[in-house]
């Protein structure tokens, strides 16, 4: 037997052993005309209740049949979860309806759900706001779910996924949670506030706002081809699924802007955005009107989140006009119109008001000609209680001369290739002032002092532009939160004592201070030796295989590939390997690749091709659960993806690219 065939069982030991058999009531229902059935409250127009074969569904959670009797088409049940006991009646069905009491409440008319989604509700929100605890706490959004009758090639998608931006930290975050035998799952997922998820599985996709402290309850019925959610709060999430062709519609324009141009003025560019919103909105004006009870907290949404892409958009107008570039009464009237007005809880509208953040900012920085480094050491420059050597004075002196020399000439350029290629010319022209700034940034004395002196500056400049355009100080923090944490990850690095500070100072919110201590402790203690554990959570399978994998290597630095045959960057930086194992030949390293969704003869192709091998190379082609475990594991979220782990067997934190070899070879030198 071949050492691929050996893991491959393994790994399917490990798979059955770590998922085991879900245990059932031991009591069913008989069959008959409930088994299968899910009710909707024909007062409230929630999902209540359903009735399954070996247990039923209510209030977000799974309850046994403690007793079933059954006389004629009525039945009395005693249902138990955990300690809970639940005492459920339900009468004759007639047309579709029951009269259901469930424990102590009255006896209710509830009526069979057939249909794919669940029906509008016959009455509105009792709130039109979503949950905002002011982002004074860590809540909890629980999801918990049930992937009925799924398909073997759903299953092997592995964990069921949820995966959100943060509004405040560099990334994203993923959580999942196990799926039993029988497609059961539960996930709990830290929040600051009410926040947009996205919520993933095989074919399952949905991208939506959930609210903060609730709890809801997922089930997708793949024989049935039924999908709903069961909640106290969910009318919002079951009207998204009635309507998801609204985000097919829109996902062409938050992907590259409205679909006709390119455009000769700004103002040509905004008369078509308006007209592509007003259909849009016109559009759920005609549903509204069609159903007066849609859940104002629904449309309300929608409004508000197709705002804010409209205003991201129009600040990115710049890229579709003659000279790139954005009048500023444009800006100033998006900020007025759109910055100004933001729809709140921001983590609600997370991901593009991230996006509108950014565009804002880089459009003023932009208007300001404002550029880190410069200011930075003009700064230095300027303080006289620094001792900056003469020699090293004068090459400040001539790169500051050279920066100006060059905006001056560029000032009149409309074209980005235009500018691209003057900055191109720029660094050729002054190789050699550049390399002697290089030195003076490298020296030992002043290091530290740059560094501080740029983060400070940013963020002061940062906090300007902010104020300048009325940002409340929640947005303030975040913004400031997302780049002290980017500096940490960019740098791979933690932050000085100095820079610690000049956070925290800057920064009110105690969340977004928690975020950023935790961040650099974990760096901190990295560099310490005196680490914890720091590795990702993941599912038993993705954690077992992790160490499986690795264990025997402990002693050597392993530098992990995520790839795939389909992958062009992936195959771009194969083809540069033999490269990387030159550049690295001195280190004590072990070359680890897993290939993503790689059919074999292909995958065997390019490992030839590229010739990836040697005593020191290791390859993995695993069947997509063992894949998508070990994926889950390491969090990979793209191709390709690159990680280390020390010679300890820890997984490391660093933002890691093989195809950058001097950052990977500084990186193998600090943990070697």
């Amino acid at each position: 037997m071949n050492k691929k065939a050996i893991i491959t069982i393994m790994l399917t030991l490990v798979a059955v052993i770590g998922q085991g058999q879900t245990p059932l009531s031991k009591h069913v229902l008989p069959s008959g005309g409930l088994i299968d059935t899910k009710w909707r409250n024909e007062y409230s127009g929630n999902w209540d209740i359903a009735f399954f074969e070996h247990f039923a569904v209510y209030d977000c959670k799974f309850w046994d049949y403690e007793s079933v009797k059954e006389k004629g088409d009525k039945y009395d049940f005693t249902l138990r979860n955990h300690n809970n006991m639940l005492v459920v009646k339900a009468g004759k069905e007639k047309n579709g309806k029951r009269t259901i009491q469930i424990g102590q409440n009255k006896p209710q008319l509830y009526s069979r759900i057939t249909s794919q989604f669940l029906p509008y509700y016959p009455k509105t929100d009792a709130s039109t706001e979503l949950i905002d605890n002011g982002y004074s706490r860590i809540d909890t959004i629980t999801i918990v779910g049930w992937l009925k009758d799924m398909p073997e090639n759903e299953r092997a998608a592995g964990a069921f996924g949820v995966t959100y931006n943060s509004i405040y930290q560099n990334g994203q975050t993923s959580v999942y949670g196990e799926i039993d035998s029988i497609g059961r799952f539960t996930v709990k997922v830290p929040v600051i506030n009410s926040h947009e998820l996205f919520l993933r599985h095989g074919s399952t996709s949905i991208s939506t706002v959930f609210e903060a402290g609730e709890t809801y309850f997922l089930l997708q019925d793949f024989k049935n081809n039924q999908m709903m959610f069961m909640g106290r709060n969910s009318m919002l999430q079951n009207m998204y699924l009635t309507h998801q062709e609204f985000f097919g519609r829109i996902a062409p324009y938050m992907s590259g802007g409205p679909q006709h141009g390119p455009y000769s003025s700004y103002d040509e560019f905004y008369k078509d955005s308006e007209k592509f919103w007003g259909k849009i909105n016109s559009d759920l004006d005609s549903i509204v009107k069609l159903h007066p009870m849609l859940s104002p907290k629904y449309t309300n949404y929608l409004r508000n989140y197709w705002n804010v892409i409209k205003a991201e958009r129009l600040a990115q107008a710049g890229n579709h006009l003659p000279d790139h570039k954005l009048p500023k009464a444009a800006l100033d009237e998006i900020v007025e119109k759109y910055w100004k007005h933001l729809p709140r809880p921001y983590t609600a509208y997370c991901s593009v008001i991230s996006g509108l953040r950014v565009n804002l900012l880089v459009q003023f920085m932009a208007l300001n000609a404002f550029d880190a480094a410069p200011a930075t050491f003009k700064s230095m420059m300027n303080d006289s209680d620094l001792d900056i050597p003469a020699s090293y004075r004068e090459t400040i002196e001539k790169y500051l001369s050279l920066i100006d020399d060059f905006r001056r000439k560029t000032e009149g350029l409309s074209s980005q290739e235009e500018i691209q290629k003057a900055a191109q010319d720029f660094q050729t022209e002054n190789q050699s002032i550049m390399q002697e700034m290089q030195s003076v940034v490298e020296d030992a004395r002043l290091k530290d002092l740059i560094t501080e002196r740029n983060f400070a500056l940013s963020m002061d400049y940062y906090m300007a532009i902010l104020d300048s355009i009325g940002a409340d100080r929640n947005m303030k923090d975040f913004f400031l939160g997302l780049n002290t944490t980017a500096t940490i990850s960019g740098s791979n690095h933690s932050l000085s004592p100095t820079m610690m500070e000049m956070a925290e100072e800057r920064i009110s919110l105690p969340i977004v201070k928690d975020g950023m201590r935790e961040l650099n402790q974990k760096y901190l203690d990295l560099e310490n030796k005196n680490q914890q554990s720091i590795q990702s959570s993941g599912m038993s399978l993705g954690e077992s295989l992790f160490h499986q994998f690795t264990e025997p290597y402990k002693g050597k630095i392993i530098l992990v590939d995520f790839w795939g045959t389909w992958c062009i960057p992936c195959m771009n930086a194969l083809a540069k390997s033999q490269e990387e194992y030159k550049r690295l030949s001195k280190y004590d390293i072990v070359y680890m690749y897993f290939a993503n969704n790689s059919p074999e003869a292909k995958w065997k192709d390019a490992i030839e091709q590229n010739q990836i091998k040697g005593n020191q190379v290791v390859h993995f082609n695993l069947e997509p659960t063992e894949q998508t475990a070990i994926e889950q594991y390491f969090q990979v979220n793209s191709f390709p993806s690159y990680f280390l782990i020390d010679k300890e067997g820890r997984l490391l934190p660093y933002k890691v690219d093989a195809r950058d070899l001097d950052a990977l070879e500084n990186l193998i030198q600090r943990i070697e």
